[in-house]
């Protein structure tokens, strides 16, 4: 395997990584304080939660069902409002981005894998996951304990976690199976078919687990798998590809995807290009087309695409081998995409209930930085939502 060259940068301080992920929970703390979020999926949360605790009833906020952040979301938002609610979503969010760090940290360095880690815990959209009260960052935070788990072969806490993560969004059940594949046919390559088995067993188990926590939803559903379905608009294949397309656009922002595009075209005609063949990256590249073509078929929220963050940035870093100033470039788009200037190429047209967009301009168009429009929208959303969702609001 091709060694990645080393950055002329001496990051490796305990200060230094200190200080990053002390800034970031700092920055999900303080975004918090705002309020629950801005994405009404949020408040027929805090509905359900808080609907199991007072009166012991479990309706679904929307199917599949999201039980245990409906829950935990639910729950905290009686004792702590959405300070107390977001802080749980902070917490998640460091401790997905430190466990991470750590997985990376032998493989691209301290330096690399410390840059990588910023990147990602800079995207506007984990950093709104991280400071709300939504799921996103619920079934994050327990694929990469699984993950975690199944390489410190823990395999007992790998099926708890990725069960969690799957009660979280039902959408990353085919991340989980890809993480199974991956450590199977790596336990065979190194280890033997005594290996293979125990991680069979701990996908069974995590499957049984998984089952259970659907079982309220069974029940509120008439005990029928009536809950499992989706909303979707009627669209056309064009807008199918087209929402695919923009989407994926929209998760990194116009620049920073032009930078990346950038950064992989220019290693593609390099004779000395990093290999292709190491199995981490092979296993990262089939995890995303196979998320990637279930987005394709529902290409709804953006942040659907949130857990893709943890394999194309590290992908990227690895096949592009980039140099110090193209990274710095990306930390810098990334800041400014979330808090100065978010660049578009649509003006997006909605329907009367703002939820679902039925045309757009193209162009080009400057609006302020994603995560700052959505702070100054919190409160008024919280008003909204909070009224027609007919909850009484926190004390």
């Amino acid at each position: 395997m091709i060694m990645l060259k080393p950055l002329k940068l001496n990051l490796k301080s305990i200060g230094t990584c200190c200080g990053l992920f002390a800034a970031l929970f700092f920055v999900y703390f303080i975004l918090g304080l705002s309020g629950y979020g801005t994405d009404n999926d949020t408040y027929l949360m805090v509905r359900t939660g808080r609907k199991i605790i007072l009166e012991s009833i479990y309706e679904y906020s929307r199917p599949p069902s999201y039980f245990l952040p409906e829950l935990i979301i639910g729950g905290t938002s009686l004792f702590g409002g959405h300070i107390l609610s977001n802080l749980i979503s902070a917490i998640l969010g460091i401790a997905s981005l430190y466990l991470f760090f750590c997985l990376i940290k032998k493989q691209f360095g301290f330096s690399r894998a410390l840059i990588i880690t910023a990147i990602i815990g800079l995207n506007p959209l984990y950093v709104i996951a991280s400071s709300s009260s939504m799921d996103y960052i619920y079934s994050v935070f327990f694929c990469i304990i699984g993950v975690t788990a199944l390489n410190k072969k823990i395999y007992s806490l790998a099926a708890v976690a990725f069960a969690f993560s799957i009660s979280s969004r039902l959408s990353n059940s085919l991340i989980v199976g890809c993480c199974y594949v991956y450590f199977m046919y790596e336990a065979y390559r190194c280890q033997g078919r005594g290996a293979v088995r125990r991680i069979v067993v701990s996908g069974c188990l995590s499957c049984f687990l998984c089952l259970l926590l659907f079982v309220p939803a069974f029940v509120s559903a008439g005990y029928s798998f009536g809950f499992m379905t989706y909303f979707i608009g009627d669209w056309g294949w064009f807008e199918h590809v087209t929402r695919f397309i923009y989407k994926n656009i929209y998760l990194f922002g116009i620049v920073s995807s032009c930078l990346l595009a950038f950064g992989v075209f220019r290693r593609f005609g390099d004779a000395n290009r990093t290999p292709l063949s190491h199995p981490v990256f092979l296993a990262c590249c089939a995890t995303i087309i196979v998320h990637e073509l279930l987005f394709l078929k529902i290409p709804l929220e953006p942040s659907y695409l949130i857990p893709l963050l943890f394999l194309i940035i590290p992908c990227f870093v690895y096949y592009a081998n980039p140099n110090l100033t193209l990274l710095a470039l990306l930390v810098i788009a990334t800041l400014i995409n979330g808090f100065l200037a978010d660049f578009d190429i649509l003006d997006r047209h909605y329907n009367k209930e703002n939820t679902e967009a039925i045309g757009a301009n193209v162009g080009l168009y400057v609006r302020p930085g994603i995560i700052n429009a959505d702070r100054v929208q919190r409160k008024s959303a919280q008003e909204k939502f909070f009224k027609a969702y007919q909850i009484y609001p926190d004390h």
